[in-house]
């Protein structure tokens, strides 16, 4: 283990989840439904199907979205291909200046490929799909992800250590759905800035490419 592992911060942080959860439910990593990659032998059954594929760097930071993606038979692509994943999975990156580019897994990637360098978390349902990319993206978890890293070259947050010492709050009845409606309404407004924004940056990219060019 890294230093970070044996900071009073992160001893701290977790005894304050343990100790204040009168509106909460504490679980652990190892209460969540993580999904290892494929074995060899389903891996030989797929090589040559063609899956979209998606690295790390091709999630979205903010909102959680997936942006360039390859598109190849397995056999042709990287070796750390190998996450099937499931539209509502969860991709939490593993190296730790990444852990803020969450992505819940979208209809149009469904039974796509995903790097090994995603811990991929199977929740439920969409409701606790939608909770649980809110509380991964909060604070309080990057903190622990950030004690909990572990390598000199890469540094990033392990499957054993997630399962092992990350603790989640999870919010109880009303507080539950309330703290979900306000993070759709926030992420609905987000979304509808960013396309006003891109309507107005287009509209002022082709005015000056229409406007006339003035020769001194």
């Amino acid at each position: 283990m890294d230093c970070y592992f044996y900071s009073p911060k992160r001893i701290y942080l977790k005894n304050q989840i343990q100790n204040n959860n009168s509106n909460f439910d504490v679980i652990d990593g190892k209460d969540l439904n993580i999904i290892t990659q494929m074995g060899n032998e389903e891996l030989e059954k797929r090589s040559a199907h063609i899956f979209k594929y998606v690295d790390i760097g091709n999630t979205e930071k903010d909102l959680g979205e997936i942006g360039d993606y390859e598109e190849d038979i397995t056999l042709n692509l990287p070796s750390r291909a190998r996450q099937i994943a499931t539209s509502g999975d969860i991709l939490l990156p593993r190296p730790t200046g990444s852990n803020e580019s969450i992505v819940i897994v979208p209809e149009e990637f469904n039974d796509s490929l995903f790097s090994t360098g995603f811990m991929q978390i199977r929740p439920e349902d969409k409701n606790q799909s939608f909770l649980l990319w809110i509380i991964l993206k909060s604070e309080l978890i990057q903190k622990q992800l950030f004690y909990l890293q572990s390598g000199s070259v890469q540094p990033e947050i392990t499957p054993d250590n997630f399962k092992e010492y990350v603790s989640i709050p999870i919010p109880k009845g009303e507080n539950k759905k309330k703290i979900i409606q306000e993070a759709k309404d926030l992420i609905k407004r987000a979304k509808d800035y960013r396309v006003e924004r891109n309507l107005r940056l287009k509209k002022a990219q082709e005015s000056l490419a229409t406007s006339p060019t003035i020769v001194g």
